[in-house]
C-alpha cells in the first residue's frame, strides 16, 4: 500500500470510500463538502491496487495550527491500522511545515453515537486531548468536541535536534481559538 498526496483529484474515489461509512457521513451535503474539499485541501490517500481505500484532508487555520478536517478508511478495510498510518504521514508533512497544533473536530462525548466514542478513542490513544465542547457547533448533532494533539516537535538544528514540548496545550489552543471565525462565521470563545 501506497501513501500519495498532498494533492488529489480522486474525488470520485474518496467519495465512494465515505460511502461505505453511513453512520459517520449519512449527511449527503456533507459528504459531498467532504469529497470536493478533498481535492482542494491538502489531502493524503491509502491505495491498494491503485484504489483509494482511505484518506485524509487537513485544514490550515493558522501556519502553527491545523485541523484533521476529515479521514475516512473504507469500511472493509477499518482495523488495520490505516487511519493511524495516514495520520503519522500527515503529521510528519506538518512537522516539517513547523506545525505545532493538530485540532479535529468531533460530535462530543455527550452524544450516544457508538460510532463517534470509536472515533474519539482513536484520537484519544493518539495523543489527542479533549480542549472544549460547543454546544450548537453543528446543527444536527447535539454538541461537538475539539480534541488537540499534544506533540513533543523537534527541528533540526545545526547538525542535532531541538525538542520543543507542548506543555499547556489547552490553554494554547483555546488562545487559538479566541477571536477565530468559525464554522458559523461567529467568533468560537466569548471573553
Amino acid at each position: 500500500m501506497d501513501i500519495i498526496g498532498p494533492q488529489l483529484d480522486r474525488t470520485s474515489e474518496c467519495e465512494a470510500v465515505l460511502r461505505t461509512l453511513p453512520a459517520w457521513f449519512g449527511i449527503e451535503n456533507a459528504l459531498l463538502m467532504y469529497k470536493e474539499d478533498t481535492a482542494k485541501l491538502p489531502t493524503f490517500a491509502i491505495k491498494q491496487d491503485d484504489r483509494v481505500i482511505g484518506f485524509l484532508t487537513l485544514r490550515e487555520h493558522f501556519p502553527t495550527a491545523w485541523e484533521v478536517h476529515c479521514m475516512a478508511v473504507e469500511a472493509k478495510s477499518r482495523g488495520k491500522h490505516l487511519g493511524s498510518q495516514l495520520l503519522e504521514h500527515s503529521e510528519e508533512w506538518l512537522r516539517k511545515r513547523g506545525v505545532e497544533f493538530l485540532q479535529v473536530k468531533t460530535v462530543a462525548a455527550t452524544s450516544k453515537s457508538t460510532g463517534y466514542a470509536e472515533t474519539r478513542k482513536f484520537y484519544e490513544a493518539r495523543g489527542f486531548v479533549p480542549v472544549e465542547i460547543f454546544p450548537e457547533l453543528w446543527d444536527v448533532w447535539p454538541a461537538s468536541t475539539i480534541l488537540a494533539a499534544r506533540r513533543q516537535l523537534s527541528w533540526p538544528v545545526g547538525g542535532g535536534e531541538v525538542l520543543l514540548s507542548v506543555v499547556d496545550v489547552a490553554d494554547a489552543v483555546v488562545g487559538l481559538l479566541r477571536g477565530f471565525a468559525g464554522e458559523r462565521n461567529e467568533p468560537c470563545l466569548k471573553s
